[in-house]
């Protein structure tokens, strides 16, 4: 199977090979990982509550942790959660 988009960013991955050196991207992965079910629980929180903008925030500050680790394609699916929160159309999201 073939994806049509990019799902991680090897670019962005070697840059924080480069740029965390000595601490190493482990850790980041970790804490990325960590705070995964907080983001989640965040979304589906503002999804369940019919809340768009509380939608947006945590769609909002969910993209730029993905973009911290490279995630890209969580990145696009962020951008259209935020878009959603601000429509207001919580059926989609």
């Amino acid at each position: 199977m073939q994806l049509d988009h990019q799902v991680l960013s090897l670019s962005v991955l070697n840059h924080l090979r480069t740029e965390l050196k000595e601490r190493g991207i482990g850790w980041l992965i970790n804490l990325f990982l960590r705070e995964l079910p907080n983001y989640l629980n965040e979304l589906n929180f503002a999804v369940t509550n019919h809340d768009g903008e509380k939608l947006y925030q945590a769609a909002h500050k969910f993209k730029g942790a993905c973009s911290n680790v490279g995630a890209v394609g969580m990145v696009e699916l962020c951008k259209q959660l935020e878009q959603l929160g601000q429509t207001n159309n919580l059926v989609q999201a």
